[in-house]
């Protein structure tokens, strides 16, 4: 008999909403790095937090989304394959980004991290007080300056999502599953239906989301360069 699971709508919403908001953020970040808009994503604040936003409810997701799939018994094939996806995946924009951009690829984007930490989180499935515990540590050992697991390079990446702290996200996503988050329900949810497909889509968007806002933003500054 094949085992069917029960799919809970928060996820997938967070999931999609993550995707969304990621999109208007790289489209602005095309635009900037066209000229069609001046963003000091640096300093201004809003633009600051925007992306680490994301990559918070990214994470948040995991940390559901290894429960979901796992809580009642650890699927080695299953999470052998979504690993080994996503160490391909993570190499490959790597490589790609080493040859399109020299002095700012990346070696720990957000896919890199999240293989990790699915490695680091997975022990914690069915344990979430010890998950709790060691995301308040990893914080806290990082606000005080005193660990950083992952080392940092010398030139600028175009991504960088260090271990640690985020991992820390991933541990509270597990305690937030065992809590009875990821079944919240609300009316308000049925408007948001069409975040559904991006959630449930969302490593498919993640890589080919770039190459399409860039190609169509680089298009555009061709054509009104010729008017």
């Amino acid at each position: 008999m094949i085992e069917t699971r029960p799919r809970y709508e928060l996820i997938d919403l967070l999931r999609g909403f993550a995707v969304l908001l990621m999109i208007i953020f790289h489209f602005a970040y095309d635009l900037d790095m066209f000229d069609y808009v001046n963003i000091n994503f640096s300093k201004d604040l809003f633009w600051y937090w925007f992306p680490r936003f994301i990559v918070f409810l990214f994470l948040l997701c995991v940390g559901f989304s290894l429960c979901f799939v796992h809580s009642n018994g650890i699927k080695w094939r299953s999470f052998r394959k979504r690993f080994l996806i996503l160490a391909i995946l993570s190499v490959g924009i790597s490589i790609a980004t080493y040859i399109i951009f020299p002095k700012h690829w990346i070696y720990m984007g957000i896919l890199h991290c999240i293989a990790l930490c699915s490695v680091a989180a997975l022990p914690f499935v069915n344990r979430p007080i010890l998950a709790v515990v060691f995301g308040i540590t990893m914080l806290g050992l990082f606000a005080a300056g005193t660990i950083d697991f992952w080392p940092k390079m010398d030139h600028s990446s175009k991504d960088y999502i260090p271990f640690i702290p985020w991992v820390a996200i991933v541990f509270f996503g597990i305690a937030g599953f065992h809590l009875g988050l990821h079944k919240l329900h609300s009316p308000v949810f049925k408007y948001l239906r069409f975040l559904h497909p991006l959630g449930k889509h969302s490593l498919v968007i993640y890589i080919a989301h770039q190459p399409i806002l860039i190609g169509l933003v680089y298009a555009v500054k061709m054509v009104t360069a010729q008017i």
